[in-house]
């Protein structure tokens, strides 16, 4: 069974359990133990979360561990235990490299998050071309179709909210449509420019949150 970091993490237990894994090297760091044997550590990462392999000298896969380049897309199939203060630990561990398929799959995040995603980056659209004041809807439109790839991919944060791949787009939909419910209440308020203050308020996240076209470090 595949499953996301997070899954893993929430599945894991003392006794080995057989699941595999889609994720992106985000870094490889050779190391020695206290005998002075060598190791590495190997930190992988999904559009969930992310772990640390340690690969000792005796483990099987410790030679194509010290081939592994940062920014590859592997699948890590294994005996998981939960090692406790350790954190994750595959046992009988098999690497392979990921499928372009595969790869953009995974940076799409599950087909549920995709599908809500782009929901959500319409539904924005939507709200900013809905707009009745061309000094607000003007811009809205011209930003979205600027800078669309970079918002879809933003985080909306780095540890608090929505802080994955395309948050921003969940956080801002999610934010006007909130600014529009309060208007059907107050209608006397401004709603072009609650709309288009939600767009803008989170801009700089595009750049202070941006993931790569095709990664997750941020």
């Amino acid at each position: 069974e595949r499953l996301t970091i997070t899954q893993l993490k929430q599945v894991a237990g003392p006794s080995p359990q057989p699941y595999r894994i889609h994720a992106q090297v985000d870094g490889r760091t050779e190391k020695t133990t206290s005998q002075g044997s060598p190791f590495f550590e190997v930190k992988l990462a999904d559009s969930t979360d992310s772990l640390v392999w340690r690969v000792f000298d005796n483990s099987p896969a410790f030679q194509q561990a010290g081939e592994l380049k940062r920014a590859e897309f592997i699948e890590l199939s294994a005996q998981w235990i939960d090692a406790g203060k350790f954190g994750l630990e595959p046992r009988q561990p098999q690497v392979r490299g990921l499928t372009d398929e595969e790869a953009a799959a995974l940076l799409n995040g599950s087909a549920e998050l995709a599908a809500k995603q782009r929901a959500d980056y319409e539904e924005i659209a939507r709200f900013s071309d809905g707009a009745d004041d061309p000094r607000l809807k003007t811009p809205s439109l011209l930003y979205l179709e600027k800078h669309g790839e970079r918002f879809r991919r933003a985080a909306a944060a780095r540890e608090n909210h929505h802080a994955r791949r395309g948050g921003l787009v969940e956080h801002m939909a999610q934010m006007m449509r909130c600014a529009a419910a309060v208007c059907s209440v107050y209608p006397q308020l401004n709603r072009d420019l609650l709309i288009v203050g939600v767009l803008f308020h989170d801009g700089g996240k595009l750049w202070e949150n941006s993931y790569p076209e095709a990664g997750f470090n941020m």
